[in-house]
């Protein structure tokens, strides 16, 4: 992260993760996001207005997610009030984080070329 890194941090719920070990390792992480409530089957659209945004897809797909408090983080898509995949700079780079493993999560290459770019213009 000092030089400029992505750290992808996919979290899980209930029987699939310990929300409150997630929350450690992100804290350990070094973000003040937090992983809490869980909803399904949602099309989050695209929050993010800065420079980066253009180099994401429109959408992220969850069969199942969590929501993200984001504390001093940044909405990237979000549906309703809720964020479900935000990120927050951290040194030189950036920690995005996402609730759960289903969905858009399962083909992060298609996101690839806007997570390099919160590292320049995020």
């Amino acid at each position: 992260l000092a030089m400029g890194g992505v750290v992808l941090y996919i979290g899980e719920y209930g029987g699939c993760g310990s929300t409150d070990d997630h929350n450690t390792r992100l804290g350990l992480l070094g973000t003040s996001m937090r992983l809490v409530n869980v909803n399904d089957n949602i099309n989050a659209t695209l929050q993010l207005t800065n420079s980066a945004a253009a180099s994401f897809p429109a959408t992220w797909t969850h069969s199942a997610v969590g929501e993200i408090e984001l504390n001093s983080g940044t909405a990237i898509y979000g549906y309703q009030n809720i964020v479900t995949v935000a990120y927050e700079k951290v040194g030189n780079g950036v920690i995005v984080v996402v609730p759960d493993s289903n969905g858009s999560s399962k083909t992060p290459q298609s996101y690839y070329n806007g997570l390099r770019e919160l590292i320049i213009r995020g």
